[in-house]
């Protein structure tokens, strides 16, 4: 709106007049009271007539979380518009809440089943939760709707590998190739296509070219080593692991099977060297902590052994027969009668009606109270009795 002081110049009359037109003007507000009130009538009637909400404003200036919240406020004016649920869901993705995205994907297509858009993003979704069948039908569904991306080929692809139908799988990750430009994602599943027929040269060349794209690209290096393992030769899947692990260093699934293949070449100490290195890079790993416990049970090293276990159960406290074995390396190797008592009852939580187990309890309770006993001044005169008697006994043993 011009200011007053330039309104005059917008209107092709003289000063006086101007003067009287503001005049007059002024002396009828409840003519503009009327006109604005018309107007207000007219935007409520063109939404109670069912037109179409107009899109809310982007609000690019503001975070992610005050956008949700933004959009949180315009959903629950208007709960049956699709359109915001899919803008909330994106908001989301912005803010790494992937499953809220993908609730509120799921209710934008309740209320609109035929929205290309929808079904894309459903399913990218869902095959970042590793939901590959669903993810598939989604991804079809937007196809079948009309949404056409380079993009949504290369997802086609994958998805197809992925639900065991490779020839599909060829076709769309090969037209991926040719729309959406060298991926290092694309030639890896071309190269897993390979793997899975033994067909070394498309194996290897495709996984090279990942791996080329992109020299980190762990997976690739895996399939790699898995490709000539399975060939029988294991010496070349060695030294395959080895590049993998050069390049990336702190990957624990590039150290088991590193280890895994040691194993394989029967050099079981470099092997457990490796299972070391993924249980400092990542605790959880429980089979690499049970592989270095089985090491150093049977080299007899039982307090390696024990930890070994310990951490073991730590990541699973359900593996079968864990706490008793752990009960009894305490008892019986490491002298650890209290610990080996937690254990015994642990063992028992899990086999509540095991007659073995609750005289192992039995028997550790009693050796404990005997080990206290030690320390009394009873016990100790009975120990000097005791080594006394050892004592004169060897001596008379070599005198004969």
């Amino acid at each position: 709106m011009l200011p007053l002081r330039h309104l005059r110049l917008a209107l092709p009359i003289s000063r006086p007049k101007f003067a009287k037109f503001f005049v007059e003007m002024t002396k009828f507000p409840r003519i503009l009271f009327w006109l604005c009130c018309l107007g207000l009538s007219a935007c409520e009637n063109r939404y109670l007539s069912g037109e179409k909400v107009p899109p809310p404003p982007q609000q690019a200036a503001r975070s992610w979380e005050q956008r949700v919240a933004f959009m949180t406020q315009v959903i629950e004016q208007h709960p049956n518009e699709a359109d915001y649920f899919y803008r909330r869901a994106t908001t989301y993705l912005e803010g790494g809440k992937e499953n809220l995205a993908l609730t509120d994907v799921e209710q934008a297509l309740a209320l609109d089943s035929a929205n290309q858009d929808y079904f894309f993003l459903q399913a990218k979704l869902l095959d970042d939760k590793q939901d590959h069948q669903q993810a598939y039908a989604a991804a079809a569904r937007a196809q079948a709707l009309g949404y056409q991306s380079p993009e949504l080929t290369w997802l086609l692809g994958k998805l197809s590998y992925l639900n065991q139908q490779p020839a599909k799988a060829q076709v769309y990750l090969q037209t991926s190739l040719n729309s959406y430009g060298e991926r290092p994602e694309t030639y890896y599943y071309l190269g897993l296509l390979g793997k899975d027929t033994r067909d070394t040269a498309q194996a290897v060349t495709q996984l090279e070219r990942a791996i080329t794209l992109r020299p980190t690209y762990a997976e690739a290096h895996q399939a790699l080593v898995d490709f000539y393992l399975g060939l029988g030769k294991n010496r070349t899947a060695a030294g395959y692991a080895r590049r993998g692990l050069s390049l990336c260093p702190e990957n624990p699934d590039l150290y088991q099977q590193y280890a895994h293949v040691l194993e394989r070449l029967d050099e079981p100490d470099a092997a457990i060297g490796a299972y070391r290195r993924v249980v400092e890079l990542d605790p959880e790993r429980w089979q690499a902590s049970y592989r270095l416990f089985t090491y150093y049970l049977n080299k007899r090293r039982y307090a390696l052994a024990a930890m070994h276990l310990r951490n073991t159960l730590r990541a699973k406290p359900d593996l079968e027969g864990g706490y008793l074995t752990l009960a009894n390396i305490s008892y019986h190797h490491l002298d650890q009668y209290d610990e080996a008592l937690k254990y015994f009852k642990l063992a028992q939580q899990a086999r509540p009606q095991d007659p073995a187990i609750a005289l192992a309890i039995a028997k550790t309770e009693k050796k404990i109270e005997f080990e206290a006993w030690k320390l009394t001044p009873e016990g100790q005169a009975w120990l000097r009795r005791r080594r006394e008697a050892e004592r004169a006994s060897d001596s008379t043993g070599s005198g004969q």
